[in-house]
């Protein structure tokens, strides 16, 4: 016989595990979204985490956490002014992006497709696997 183990209710729903699947039901999430206006080094706390650059004057880089502690972890990193972003891999060499398998960082610079530009990073614990949120023609360049 299953049995429901119920959690706390939020906004009104009760999100349950279910002991046949392993899955917790009923239950949305929803994602952190923070500004920064100067270079930020990622803390594994931030985690789910959707960063963007409203309000920076100059190019901001966002430095990853080491990717052996950060197994799992997820960011967003969005372009929303005209200035150069970049996601710095810490150590180096532990992205993977763009037929590129050991990057140290990606920088999004070119003329005319900055604004806009995002990138979704995940941590698998060996690497960064990094792709674009298909926003158009906004491109990263990897340096190794």
């Amino acid at each position: 016989m299953a049995h429901q183990t119920q959690m706390n209710t939020i906004n009104g729903v009760s999100p349950f595990l279910d002991p046949d699947s392993l899955q917790i039901k009923n239950l949305a999430a929803t994602l952190n979204t923070v500004s920064k206006a100067k270079s930020y080094t990622v803390l594994v706390t931030d985690s789910g985490t959707v960063f963007d650059t409203t309000g920076a004057t100059s190019a901001v880089t966002f430095t990853l956490p080491t990717v052996t502690d950060a197994d799992g972890c997820f960011y967003m990193f969005v372009n929303t002014v005209d200035q150069n972003m970049v996601i710095t891999s810490s150590p180096a060499d532990k992205m993977v992006y763009d037929n590129d398998a050991a990057a140290d960082s990606l920088t999004a610079s070119t003329a005319n497709h900055k604004i806009g530009a995002a990138i979704i990073v995940v941590s698998d614990g060996a690497n960064w696997l990094a792709w674009c949120a298909g926003n158009g023609s906004a491109a990263f360049t990897a340096a190794t």
